[in-house]
Order: C-alpha cells, then sequence, then structure tokens
C-alpha cells in the first residue's frame, strides 16, 4: 500500500509515466501475491479497471478543453446558440464526473449500485435535460421574435407601395384623362364608403383620402360650378353618413386584421403582397379601359 500511494502521488510529469508507475506497482504487488500461492490476476484486473477510469476521465478533459475553445469561436462567429449548447454540455458533463468522483471517493467500486447514487444521477440528467431544452426554447424563441418583427417590416413596407399604387393613377403623374380619373376616384371613394358601412375597417381608414383626391379632381374637371357644388355636398353626406356605420362589425374587423398580424405575420406579409399585385393589374385595366374609351371618342373636324 505505502508503494501504490507513493506511485499516486509521485509527481511524475506525464499522466502516461504516472500510469506507467501505477501498472509497476500493481504487476509487482500480483507477482508477490502469485509467490504465496494467491490469485495476482485479481490485482492485475484493478490496475485495467483503474487505467480505463483515468483514461476516460483525461480524454474526456482534453475533449471538454477542445469544446471550449470551439464554443468560443462559434460565439466569435455569431453562432450564439451553438456556443451556448457546446458550453452547457461541456459543463453537464463535468457535473456528471463531479457526481461520479464523489461517490466513488466515498464508497469506491461499489457507489455504481447504490440506490442514492442512482437516483441522484436520473435526477440530474433530467435536470441538464430540462435546462438544455430551455437554452433551445429560448433561442428558437428570439428566432421566431425575429421573424415577426421582419415580416411586419415587410408588411408595412407592402401595404405602403399598395396606398401609393392605388393613389397613382389619380395622380399627377397618371398618363389618364382629367375625365377617367374622376371617374376612377369616384368608383373609389363610393366603394370604399359602402365597405366601410359594411364594417371594413380598412376602407373605412381610406376614405378620407378618397374624399380628398375625388374633390381635388373634381374642381379640375368641373373648374368652381355647381358641377364641383354637387360633388362637395354629396360627399359630404356620405362623410357623415359614415357615423352610422355598423361599429361592431368595424371593431371586429380591426380585431381581426390586428390578432392575424400578431398570430400569422407571414400570412398577412403574403396578403399585402397580393393586394399590391391585384392594385397594379387593376391600374394596368384602367388604363387600357382609358385608351380604348380615347379611340372611340370623335375627332373634332
Amino acid at each position: 500500500m505505502p508503494d501504490l500511494l507513493k506511485a499516486l502521488a509521485s509527481g511524475q510529469k506525464t499522466w502516461v509515466d504516472q500510469m506507467a508507475a501505477l501498472k509497476k506497482t500493481y504487476e509487482d504487488a500480483a507477482q508477490q501475491a502469485d509467490s504465496y500461492g494467491l490469485d495476482g490476476g485479481a490485482l492485475r484486473q484493478k490496475y485495467e479497471s483503474l487505467y480505463d477510469q483515468s483514461k476516460a476521465t483525461q480524454e474526456g478533459t482534453l475533449s471538454q478543453n477542445a469544446d471550449t475553445v470551439r464554443a468560443r469561436y462559434l460565439s466569435a462567429t455569431g453562432d450564439d446558440q451553438g456556443a451556448a449548447l457546446l458550453n452547457f454540455d461541456v459543463s453537464a458533463a463535468q457535473q456528471r464526473q463531479q457526481l461520479k468522483t464523489s461517490w466513488e471517493n466515498y464508497l469506491g467500486d461499489a457507489y455504481a449500485s447504490q440506490q442514492a447514487y442512482i437516483d441522484q444521477a436520473t435526477q440530474l440528467d433530467k435536470t441538464l435535460a430540462a435546462e438544455r431544452l430551455n437554452i433551445q426554447k429560448q433561442y428558437a424563441d428570439q428566432a421566431k421574435q425575429a421573424s415577426l418583427s421582419a415580416a411586419q417590416s415587410l408588411t408595412t413596407s407592402f401595404g405602403s407601395l399598395t396606398d401609393y399604387a392605388r393613389g397613382l393613377v389619380t395622380s399627377d403623374y397618371s398618363p389618364l384623362s382629367i375625365q377617367d380619373q374622376y371617374k376612377v376616384a369616384n368608383d373609389n371613394v363610393a366603394k370604399d364608403y359602402n365597405a366601410a358601412m359594411a364594417g371594413d375597417s380598412d376602407a373605412l381608414g381610406r376614405f378620407q383620402g378618397d374624399m380628398e383626391t375625388t374633390l381635388r379632381l373634381s374642381q379640375k374637371y368641373w373648374g368652381s360650378g355647381t358641377g364641383y357644388a354637387d360633388d362637395f355636398q354629396r360627399l359630404t353626406e356620405m362623410l357623415g353618413g359614415l357615423s352610422g356605420a355598423d361599429s361592431d362589425k368595424l371593431t371586429a374587423s380591426l380585431v381581426e386584421k390586428l390578432s392575424k398580424k400578431q398570430e400569422d405575420a407571414m400570412l398577412a406579409l403574403r396578403d399585402k403582397m397580393q393586394e399590391l399585385l391585384q392594385q397594379v393589374q387593376l391600374i394596368q385595366a384602367q388604363q387600357k379601359q382609358a385608351s380604348n374609351n380615347e379611340a372611340l371618342r370623335p375627332r373634332r373636324a
């Protein structure tokens, strides 16, 4: 035993040297046991067991060191989740080894069959699994929130483009004649007024712009005569009529749209993209119709 303790605490420079010294100690003890007619094989098997355990510990430490460096690299290159999980795995391996070592120092090889150790090891594994899953969930939630924010931002952008396209045909850039622009504006204001009265919150939000555009084009088309005065009266009556819109349906419409943005941002984005496409197609159809109308108008001699 003194020789064994000396070998274990000999301060050899390398693990290989330590194992070589330990092997010699056990082999000497085994040969001595053989000379007394005892079973030296048990001592040799004990050394093999100690060697395997010590080798596994050394290789585990080397692997953990490598994983720690790799986790630093992942963090430096932007893979925060990979780094967090790898660091957690290193810590988990160390905790399992610490538990095992504590029990082994207390009971020796018999620790592995003790129910108390088995219970603690099982609870540790359950705890580590739950903690690792929580890390994955946190990063998944962050990714989901980033995706949601991006989709909402794009939805707003496409909504703005749709509004721009809708107003383009009645703007100063429109190739349509004032008469055709005036007709489009009246169609838009009538359509949105009816939709708002039926409970469409989006149509209600567009009505003010529709009304301003229609009045602006009415002035250009009629001048300051009775035609414009009639349009002004008609539109102000429609404006007042909105006070009689179905408030319950308007509220439900707005709640549905807000919920849709929160629950399925990608679906809301696709809807806005489709609205933009439909609005551009409508502009093209209106321009084509205006060109056909222009071709049918009688020419001055």
